[in-house]
C-alpha cells in the first residue's frame, strides 16, 4: 500500500523504461494508443455542482495542465484530432526526456440529474447550514494549523490568529445564517418565482448538493462514469481522476469501486459532502446539533464575561496591593491593613474562574461524547483510494476546507486579491500551481518546482486582530446580561 502511494511517476517512468526496451522488434502494449508506441495517460476530468456544459471541465483541465507544462521544462504537442472520445490529447515530454501520450477525457453527469422541488432544498437548507457553518469553520481551523506547522515562512505563527478570529465569527455568523434562511423560505412560499436569480442559485448549487447527500445520484451517475473510468483503463496504461469540488467525492467513490493510479482534488468538496451524508445518515444527530449551537454562543459568552470580569478584578487589587505598598513605606499605617485585605482578596481570585471553567469543560466533554454517539458514518466515508492522491487548495476556499484523507499531498494555490477572492472556488484552473500538481503525478516530486506556501497579507491579521477583539467585547456583553440575570 504505501508502495502504491509514493507516486504515480515510479509506475510510469519504469512501464516507460520497459515499453522502450521491449517496443524494438516487438508489438506495441495492447493498451497503449498503437500509433505512437509510448505509455498512454487519460486523465478524467469529473465536474462538480451547478449547471454545467459538457466537455468544459476536461478543456479547462487540459489548459491547466497545458500551462503548467512551461512551468516545470516539459513540452505538450497537440494531436491533430483528440484521441478515443478525449476533448484533448497529445504528447507530453518532461525536462527527464520521457514521452507520455496524455488524453483528457470529460466525466459530464449533469444530464443524468434533475434539480428537486425549491421547497424541498431551502427547508433542508435551514435544517443543515448551521451545522455547515460550525464544521467549516473548525474545518479552515485544522487547514490553517496544519499549514502553519508545515510551512517554512517566518509569519506562519500568526495563522493560529486567522483561526482564532475564525472560530469567534461562527458564533456570530451561525445565527445570521438562520435569520437569512428563514426569512429566504418566507419569500419562497410568499413569492415563489419572484426571484429567478436567487431560486437558480438554490437548484443549482444546493439542489445537486442536497442530490448528493440523497445518494440519489447511485442510480444514474455512479454505475455510468463507473463504465467510464472501466473503459479508459482499458486503453491506457495509467488513468488519473481529476475532480472538481463534488467532482471529488464522486471521484474518491468510483476509486474506491475501480482502482485507479492516482487522484487529484481541485477545491475538493469532501468535507461538507461527507458531514452532509452524516447528518442524513444519523436520525439523532440534527437534534443533538441544534442544542449544540443554540448552547455554545451562550455558554461561550458568559465565560468570556466571567473571564473578564475576574481579571479586571484581579488587575485592580494587584494595582491596590502595590499602591499600598508604596505608601506603607511612605509611613501610612493605615495602608498595610488595604495591602492585606488585598492580598486576601488575590487568592480568592485566583479560584474564582475555575467553576466557570469547569463548567465550560464539562460541556465540551458531554458534547463531544454524545455527538460521537449520534454520529452514524457512512461506511464507505471510513475508506480512501489505494493510491497517491493529491490536493489542490485554496485558504480562501471555504468547500475545501478540512481534510478527510491524512495520507494525501496537499498543494496550496495563491489566494486572488480584491474582489476576486470571492470566486476563488472556480478559479482553480487558471493558477499556474493548479497545472503543476496536475502534472506531479506524471513527474513527481522532483520533477516540479518548490510548492507554493501560504501567506496573508498584513490587512488580513489586523483584521483577523480587530475582529478578535470586537467579537470579545461582544461576547462579554451578551455574557455580562445573562450574568446578571442568573445572579451570578
Amino acid at each position: 500500500m504505501n508502495d502504491k502511494r509514493d507516486s504515480v511517476n515510479d509506475y510510469v517512468s519504469t512501464t516507460s523504461r520497459k515499453q522502450c526496451h521491449s517496443l524494438a522488434g516487438r508489438p506495441v502494449n495492447p493498451r497503449g494508443p498503437g500509433r505512437t508506441g509510448m505509455p498512454s495517460i487519460a486523465y478524467i476530468a469529473i465536474h462538480g455542482v451547478g449547471r454545467q456544459e459538457d466537455g468544459k471541465t476536461a478543456e479547462a483541465m487540459s489548459a491547466s495542465f497545458i500551462d503548467g507544462t512551461s512551468r516545470v521544462g516539459a513540452t505538450f504537442v497537440d494531436d491533430p484530432q483528440p484521441q478515443r472520445g478525449s476533448v484533448r490529447s497529445g504528447q507530453l515530454t518532461t525536462a527527464a526526456k520521457t514521452t507520455q501520450h496524455v488524453r483528457f477525457i470529460d466525466a459530464w453527469w449533469d444530464q443524468d440529474v434533475s434539480p428537486p422541488r425549491l421547497p424541498l432544498v431551502l427547508r433542508w437548507m435551514l435544517r443543515v447550514t448551521p451545522f455547515m457553518v460550525l464544521t467549516t469553520i473548525a474545518a479552515w481551523a485544522t487547514d490553517l494549523l496544519v499549514a502553519g506547522q508545515t510551512s517554512t515562512r517566518w509569519d506562519r505563527r500568526l495563522f493560529t490568529l486567522i483561526s482564532g478570529a475564525s472560530i469567534l465569527v461562527a458564533f456570530v455568523l451561525t445565527p445570521l445564517v438562520v435569520i437569512v434562511l428563514v426569512v429566504v423560505n418566507i419569500l419562497a412560499v410568499l413569492r415563489p418565482h419572484a426571484y429567478p436569480v436567487l431560486n437558480n442559485i438554490v437548484l443549482s448549487v444546493f439542489g445537486d448538493a442536497w442530490l448528493y447527500r440523497s445518494e440519489e445520484l447511485d442510480s444514474g451517475v455512479i454505475p455510468r462514469l463507473t463504465a467510464l473510468v472501466e473503459e479508459a483503463k482499458s486503453t491506457s496504461d495509467a488513468v488519473i481522476l481529476v475532480g472538481h469540488s463534488q467532482g471529488a467525492e464522486i471521484g474518491r467513490r468510483l476509486a474506491l469501486a475501480t482502482p485507479v493510479d492516482a487522484c487529484v482534488w481541485v477545491g475538493g468538496a469532501l468535507t461538507p459532502l461527507a458531514t452532509l451524508r452524516t447528518l442524513r445518515n444519523s436520525p439523532a444527530l440534527p437534534w443533538v446539533l441544534w442544542v449544540y449551537v443554540l448552547l455554545v454562543p451562550l455558554i461561550t459568552s458568559t465565560v468570556i464575561a466571567h473571564v473578564l470580569r475576574t481579571t479586571g478584578d484581579a488587575l485592580g487589587t494587584i494595582w491596590e496591593g502595590f499602591t499600598s505598598i508604596l505608601e506603607t513605606t511612605l509611613g501610612d499605617t493605615s495602608a498595610a491593613q488595604r495591602g492585606s485585605e488585598a492580598s486576601d482578596r488575590m487568592f480568592a481570585l485566583a479560584f474564582a474562574d475555575l467553576p466557570a471553567m469547569l463548567i465550560f469543560l464539562l460541556f465540551i466533554v458531554i458534547a463531544a461524547v454524545v455527538l460521537r454517539w449520534a454520529a452514524r458514518w457512512p461506511a464507505d466515508l471510513l475508506h480512501q483510494p489505494l493510491c497517491p492522491v493529491f490536493e489542490v487548495k485554496s485558504l480562501a476556499d471555504p468547500v475545501c476546507f478540512g481534510a478527510q484523507n491524512d495520507q494525501s499531498i496537499v498543494r496550496y494555490v495563491p489566494i486572488r486579491s480584491g474582489m476576486a477572492v470571492f470566486r476563488e472556488h472556480v478559479a482553480y484552473f487558471q493558477k499556474p500551481d493548479t497545472g503543476i500538481a496536475l502534472l506531479e503525478p506524471l513527474i513527481g516530486v522532483d520533477g516540479r518546482p518548490a510548492p507554493y506556501e501560504p501567506e496573508f497579507r498584513w490587512s488580513t491579521y489586523a483584521l483577523s486582530i480587530a475582529s478578535m477583539i470586537g467579537l470579545i467585547i461582544i461576547a462579554n456583553l451578551a455574557g455580562s446580561a445573562i450574568l446578571r440575570a442568573i445572579g451570578w
